[in-house]
């Protein structure tokens, strides 16, 4: 069998093992877990109480949600932790998961940096405390939440103590409309929404005078202290009501956040007015245009007689049956609205680029270019190459050059993003993945790489037939030395041959009981890991953690030329038409800058499903340089390709770091510099550091 097939299939043994400890990793048997619909995933389950324990053994407690292909090929872990933090979780960064018959947080998603303003924490006993919420949370784990009363007073009560809590709006009686609508400004410290955005109202005194205009609310803890109403202050024990004085523009504008009212396309098709009809409590019937105010809650409606009419809202407990009447025209206008300003030709807009800075001078600092856009002040979209020039007066200049060649340089534009250019939907496909107002799934893909640079090298190592001195080290502490003779496979050193000093010899030949081979080559110390079966030069080691070139890669590298020549030879090496169109289509995918998970195993079937490809495919050329971070103590390893060459970036590499908590804990741009591996004793020590 030729190396080739032999890599591929360690490969893909590798991966089927994996999927294999998936199921392995579950303290829980699938009929345990209660599924959902999902168009993203095969197999997707609802938010339960549970837990995960990551890879340095931390055990984080909340609410888990599983989803992937099957329950023996998960893809990962959703968590919202006990005091409402929230993480995505790979299976390469734990080692176990499962339900919990623990305490129950019955709104994880309200708490913030384990705050609320307001909630109820209820005790095993049955005693129930209302207040603001202060959790304390030690390693993942939920020591003890502090109420404060209106009154100041405050009880700490031990999580063991607890059987359920939960945050909860404060609404107040003398406020017509949605108290959850309201929007509040944060104080410097992060706690407590004090003081309301403005907002179109009206407040009716104690007089019964009716008085409009801009309101804003002030509050302490959750006693509202007064209102103000175009600057004017009204004492809150005079005011018998106050509430929305908008049409249906300045509603959506305030929904939204924004000046644009058609950003309503972006809420639930039902928040927006639709035509339909109330029956109330006393059986009287309003027909016109009715907007649910929060689809999932029962929080009233928001009714206009007519369009041009103002709002008014009619409370919950004044309604017997609410019936909307939405058209497929809103709903073709709202995912059109939606598709067309959440995609540029198809690709997605990132949320949150990952500008890096290329050049930087005492005055200007200039990015590294990225695929994306900018609407000049006239409208113009224009689609290219986009990089920023920015100031040290915080000016900004928008460069871009279009597909032919012309550069627009703009100190102003209306709007400017950047484009995922590894992901495509046309209007069609986004249809087509859109359940429940989603969007198309985040694909955590493979990505073909061109690797002209590494062509050359030569990775086939020599055999030290003569002998050196050295030595050793087994798995379970023993050494051994002696005259090591080391040699290798057509790639790398698998065999070691050590003469004692009694003259007998000694072979160990792809043994996993082989912890390190250490010796010396010209003046320099040299030191190999053992890595399924191949011993592999260590680049650099801090503690536990080093880091070593990946013997068995699985991704695939296809140059422009190599790619050329592989196509035409594709007819005389590979016999199923199914198999050359795949590759073909891979082929395809690599040129139009698209790549997805299914893309690679699909290539590496086809690839793995014929036997005389001996002649087609040079190693060398085919896969990428791929590195393995490894936990000697564990054999935990996480793998990255050097320089960020790979578009999505080593998302297997970012696994692995997710697998600690002090990494889930560092800031976004603190995490994306041990993940680039810029500095790998940086991220080696940051590792070792993290283990306890």
């Amino acid at each position: 069998m030729s190396n080739f097939i032999k890599a591929l299939c360690c490969g893909l043994i590798m991966l089927f093992t994996a999927n294999q400890a998936v199921a392995q990793k579950a303290n829980a048997q699938t009929n345990n877990f209660k599924t959902r619909s999902s168009f993203t995933y095969d197999y997707a389950t609802q938010y339960e109480n549970g837990y995960v324990k990551l890879l340095d053994n931390t055990r984080l407690e909340g609410q888990i949600a599983l989803y992937g292909k099957s329950f023996d090929e998960l893809r990962g872990v959703k968590l919202i932790t006990s005091t409402g933090k929230k993480y995505r979780l790979s299976m390469m960064s734990i080692l176990e998961f499962g339900l919990s018959d623990g305490l129950i947080n019955d709104t994880p998603y309200a708490f913030y940096k384990g705050w609320a303003a307001f909630g109820y924490v209820v005790t095993r006993s049955g005693q129930r405390y209302e207040g603001q919420l202060q959790l304390k949370e030690t390693r993942g784990k939920l020591e003890t939440i502090t109420v404060t009363a209106n009154d100041k007073t405050k009880t700490k009560v031990d999580a063991e103590e607890i059987q359920n809590y939960g945050a909860s709006r404060f609404v107040d009686e003398k406020f017509i409309g949605n108290w959850e609508q309201l929007r509040w400004k944060d104080l410097a410290s992060g706690f407590s929404n004090r003081n309301s955005h403005d907002f179109k109202g009206y407040i009716i005194d104690n007089a019964g005078q009716r008085h409009e205009g801009m309101i804003s609310i002030s509050k302490q803890a959750n006693i509202i202290k007064k209102l103000m109403l175009n600057e004017e202050s009204f004492d809150y024990e005079k005011v018998s009501e106050y509430g929305f004085d908008m049409r249906m523009d300045d509603y959506y504008k305030f929904i939204t956040d924004t000046e644009d009212p058609n950003n309503i396309y972006y809420e639930p098709v039902a928040v927006q007015f639709n035509p339909g009809y109330i029956v109330l409590e006393d059986d009287a019937q309003l027909k016109g245009l009715i907007s649910i105010s929060q689809p999932d809650n029962a929080t009233g409606v928001y009714y206009l007689a007519s369009a041009d009419d103002k709002v008014k809202y009619i409370a919950d407990d004044k309604i017997a049956e609410v019936n909307q009447e939405i058209s497929d025209e809103t709903r073709e206008k709202k995912h059109r609205y939606v598709y067309d300003t959440r995609f540029v030709d198809g690709h997605p807009i990132t949320d949150e680029p990952d500008w890096e800075i290329e050049k930087e001078t005492s005055n200007t600092k200039i990015t590294k270019p990225m695929s994306g856009y900018i609407v000049t002040l006239k409208g113009e979209k224009i689609i290219g190459s986009l990089y920023l020039k920015q100031f040290t007066t915080n000016m900004s200049q928008y460069i871009i050059k279009d597909g032919n060649g012309k550069t627009t340089k703009k100190y102003y534009v209306k709007e400017f993003g950047v484009i995922d250019k590894s992901k495509k939907y046309t209007y069609e496909e986004y249809l087509a993945a859109l359940k429940n107002d989603d969007e198309p799934a985040e694909s955590e893909s493979y990505a073909l790489v061109a690797t002209t640079a590494e062509a050359n090298e030569d990775d086939v190592q020599k055999d030290f037939t003569a002998g050196v001195e050295g030595k050793v080290t087994m798995e379970n502490g023993e050494q051994v030395a002696g005259k090591l003779l080391l040699q290798a496979d057509d790639r790398y050193y698998n065999r070691v041959i050590i003469e004692l000093p009694d003259g007998t010899q000694q072979t160990y030949e792809n043994d996993a009981d082989i912890a390190f081979v250490e010796f010396a080559e010209n003046g320099k110390k040299v030191k190999l890991y053992e890595h399924n079966g191949f011993l592999m030069p260590v680049t650099h080691e801090y503690g536990r953690f080093l880091i070593i070139r990946n013997p068995q890669p699985t991704t695939v590298a296809l140059g422009a030329m190599f790619a050329a020549d592989f196509v035409n030879k594709l007819d005389e090496y590979i016999e199923a038409e199914g198999d050359r169109a795949a590759v073909k289509n891979a082929l395809e995918k690599q040129k139009s800058g698209e790549w997805s998970e299914d893309d690679q195993q699909e290539l590496e079937d086809a690839l793995n499903a014929n036997s005389n490809l001996s002649g087609l495919v040079d190693f060398n050329n085919f896969f990428a340089k791929e590195y393995l971070v490894v936990n000697t103590e564990t054999k935990h390893y996480g793998m990255y390709i050097n320089n960020n060459i790979r578009p999505i970036g080593n998302y297997v590499l970012k696994a692995f770091l997710m697998g600690r908590l002090e990494y889930l804990e560092l800031s976004r741009d603190k995490q994306k510099f041990y993940e680039k591996m810029k500095d790998p004793m940086a991220t080696l020590k940051f590792l070792e550091d993290s283990v306890e």
